[in-house]
């Protein structure tokens, strides 16, 4: 048996020891418990909502997104207006100079005027007559302004290739 009886000791003593000591074997030790509780994350006190965080008082000023430091602040008289030329039907967005939809490629506007436009054209026509194509407004590199292109959801890899192998019997 499991144990050693000095003496001499009853069956149901005997059957209510060994109880007692299955039970207590099954009972996790405080240290186990302690990790399995870690893990558990429908336990109250384990869910991120529970742990106390300092929430700090958020600030008055708007931040620029682009700007990866917080210092720079947005003013709403630095704000430009976009002057953005639609397609004949106005659902889309296109280059003034060569009537492209504004999708894909890199877009960049011009800060004295706000006239928006592909960089292909604003590299090949505004650039090189320091003006912008539509209003004359004189402007020199600085004052191009690069918008973020859209992104297409389409993830590319390598070469991968899918093959169909069948079995030869």
């Amino acid at each position: 048996h499991e144990f050693e009886v000095k003496g001499i000791v009853k069956e149901e003593e005997k059957e209510r020891i060994l109880a007692i000591k299955k039970l207590q074997e099954k009972q996790l030790q405080p240290d186990e418990k302690k990790d399995w509780i870690k893990t558990s994350f429908w336990v109250p006190e384990m869910t991120p909502q529970a742990h106390k965080t300092e929430v700090k008082k958020p600030t008055r000023k708007l931040l620029c997104p682009s700007h990866a430091a917080d210092d720079h602040f947005l003013k709403l008289k630095n704000l430009i207006d976009l002057k953005i030329k639609l397609d004949s039907e106005e659902k889309e967005f296109i280059c003034p100079l060569c009537n492209k939809t504004l999708s894909q490629q890199k877009i960049g506007a011009l800060k004295k005027c706000g006239h928006t436009m592909c960089l292909d054209c604003i590299k090949k026509y505004c650039l090189p007559d320091k003006a912008c194509t539509e209003c004359s407004e004189k402007l020199k590199k600085k004052d191009v302004i690069f918008l973020k292109e859209s992104g297409t959801s389409f993830a590319s890899h390598n070469k991968v290739e899918a093959e169909r192998y069948t079995p030869v019997f």
